[in-house]
């Protein structure tokens, strides 16, 4: 009986929580109400208020939600695997899957990463990404001869992949047709003219 209640219990929060969603989608945040959220839903305000204390406590719990969706996609990227996706031209499914969840949640994602947006989870989903750059992308980077440049190229990167997130939800919230898949192709093109920088370089010097 425990167990059904539970589920019960769950299936309604995240009931509430999808519909959130789809209202922000629809209104933005600052126009949806308890009440609409509740309507839509299928439930009175005394269960929404049950689960939540109000509308920021509810975006609370969305932006967790998020975190941790993120965070499970960011750990399958491992460098061996974008060296493969380089040298085979293919799209790496890892960043694939983390466009995919983007694109799903791009209606709050925009609200929240935005100009107007919370600072505590742009910071979060920052720290995120730095913490894959250092385990993983840049663990063995040489800091011998100055110590601040892996401090330095890590918060470059950072702000560099978020900076294209926000632009790319920018240009969903505006109505540009750009799907994950687009956009994956974009962000594998950055990634193979940074790689190949150096050589066009040289080429440029040598013409």
């Amino acid at each position: 009986m425990g167990h059904i209640h539970k589920q019960m219990v769950e299936e309604t929060r995240r009931r509430i929580e999808n519909t959130f969603i789809e209202l922000i989608g629809e209104h933005g945040f600052e126009h949806v109400t308890v009440k609409q959220i509740a309507d839509k839903a299928g439930v009175n305000r005394g269960t929404f208020y049950r689960h939540y204390t109000d509308k920021y406590a509810l975006m609370s719990t969305v932006q967790e939600n998020m975190l941790t969706l993120f965070k499970q996609r960011v750990r399958q990227i491992r460098p061996e695997g974008i060296l493969e996706s380089l040298r085979t031209k293919q799209l790496y499914p890892p960043f694939l899957q983390i466009f995919y969840f983007i694109e799903e949640y791009a209606s709050v994602l925009h609200i929240i990463l935005g100009e107007n947006g919370d600072p505590r989870f742009n910071k979060q989903i920052k720290d995120v990404i730095r913490d894959m750059m250092e385990t993983y992308l840049l663990a063995d980077v040489p800091t011998k001869h100055n110590p601040l440049f892996k401090q330095y190229i890590v918060a470059f990167l950072t702000s560099a992949i978020l900076g294209l997130i926000q632009e790319w939800l920018e240009q969903l919230h505006t109505g540009e047709k750009q799907s994950a898949k687009d956009f994956a192709e974009v962000h594998f093109e950055i990634i193979s003219f940074m790689s190949n920088l150096k050589e066009r370089l040289e080429r440029l010097q040598a013409d």
